[in-house]
């Protein structure tokens, strides 16, 4: 029985390979069907099928929709636990291709339930995951959030007010965009001095700051843009008082 659960996904992650439309959204909405209801045994059948991740996240490159808006569904359904996982996802250039995504959807000020779930996603390959954090640092994206969040910060008023509901959905993504950067704040974490200094150096902390006194975001960013202030306010210290404690 087990085997042939093996052998079903492998067979729905090689119809992958194919470029027919159905054939791929059909395969992804079965495998997150499956998942929904064993997630556990569907993921150690991902990790054993040949080249199962890389099929997946290959997937989020599909130029049609559908295809490319199930991968992401899937991917965000396998990834919030198995750290594995998020490693294997993370060295497919998962970075780059949702990043990419994100910029294409309209980015934070535009972007609407695609651009919510590229954060999602975003968010868990990024929890509580340092070898994620420092790979994602290190292939510079961390650039990419501060242009993100300036973008927003800088967007030019017109004449016209913007509907209730783009605001919304504005505010949400600011909100996912501030939980990621958050992540990588956590207090006596490994990776939390050289996160910082990625961040300081890199502008994030700067946009963080001019949000910070911003009038135009909800209640909700604003809380949230104040918590990473004060995280930012305790780096600043403790990088005062190592400058003042090194020898001259």
């Amino acid at each position: 029985m087990e085997r042939k659960r093996q052998d079903n996904i492998t067979a729905l992650l090689g119809l992958l390979d194919t470029r027919d439309f159905y054939s791929r959204l059909y395969s992804l909405q079965l495998i997150f069907q499956i998942s929904s209801a064993r997630p556990e045994r569907t993921q150690e059948c991902i990790l054993t099928a040949p080249l199962g991740i890389p099929r997946l996240v290959s997937a989020l490159s599909d130029a049609r929709e559908p295809v490319r808006n199930e991968a992401l569904l899937l991917l965000i359904a396998l990834t919030p636990a198995s750290e594995e996982l998020q490693k294997l996802v993370a060295f497919e250039n998962a970075f780059d291709l949702i990043l990419s995504l994100i910029e294409k959807e309209g980015a934070l000020s535009h972007g609407v339930e695609v651009v919510e779930d590229c954060l999602s996603l975003l968010a868990n390959l990024l929890r509580l995951n340092t070898s994620n954090q420092s790979y994602f640092r290190e292939t510079g994206c961390v650039k990419r959030l501060a242009k993100l969040l300036a973008d927003v910060n800088y967007e030019q008023a017109t004449d016209e007010p913007m509907p209730q509901w783009t605001l919304a959905h504005r505010d949400k993504n600011i909100w996912g965009l501030l939980v990621i950067v958050q992540l990588f704040l956590v207090r006596g974490g490994v990776n939390t001095p050289a996160n910082q200094l990625a961040f300081w150096h890199s502008g994030v902390m700067e946009q963080v700051l001019s949000a910070a006194f911003s009038q135009k975001f909800s209640v909700n960013v604003t809380s949230k843009v104040w918590d990473i202030t004060v995280s930012v306010s305790l780096f600043v210290t403790d990088l005062s008082r190592h400058s003042q404690l090194a020898p001259i």
